[in-house]
Parts: C-alpha cells; structure tokens; sequence
C-alpha cells in the first residue's frame, strides 16, 4: 500500500473545508489566508503522524503473516546421492558439465 500522498491529500481537504467556511462566513482576505496556511500545516502534521503509524502498522502486518518463517523444510536424499556429491566437482564456466575429484592419497 503507497501511504506516501495520505499527508498531502489530508492536508488539501482540510484546506478545501476551511476555504468553503472562510468563504461562506465572508471572513477578511488576510486573516482568511493566515487561517488556511495554519490550518494546511497542522493537517499535514497530522497526516504525516498517520502515515507513519499506517507504516508501522503494515510492516509488523507482514511480518505476522510471513509463513517462510514458521516452516523448515527439510529434503530427504538417498544415501548414495552423497557419495556421488563427493566425488564430482562442478566445473565454474558451465553448470553441466562435471569433474571427477581425483583423490590424493590413491
């Protein structure tokens, strides 16, 4: 979930709703504008504290919900599937083809 435009459009409808009320109570110019930009201020304050809080929120959300954590799998091999392992070395350049390990003490 994008939380980053939550502070901004709080901000805007707080500003819409005091603008309308300014406006509709005819209230003066300067004290109109000194009351939005005081108004948009706290309520991107407001919004920035919710965002975080939503943050936080999701993270800790994950993590409760993260079933690679509650599960180890474990895989069974045959036993003579790790001889083999043991005697062959893979090659770096190519991922097929195999090396025997010569061993030293023979």
């Amino acid at each position: 979930m994008k939380t980053k435009y939550i502070p901004p459009i709080i901000m805007l409808a707080a500003g819409l709703i005091r603008a309308i009320a300014g406006v509709f109570y005819r209230q003066d110019i300067k004290d109109f504008l000194w009351s939005i930009l005081i108004v948009m201020i706290i309520f991107y304050i407001i919004g920035s504290v919710v965002k975080v809080v939503l943050d936080k929120s999701i993270v800790i959300a994950e993590e409760e919900n993260n079933p690679e954590d509650d599960v180890d799998i474990v895989l069974d091999t045959p036993e003579g599937e790790d001889k083999e392992r043991e005697n062959f070395e893979q090659e770096p350049t190519d991922g097929f083809d195999f090396v025997e390990k010569v061993n030293e003490n023979e």
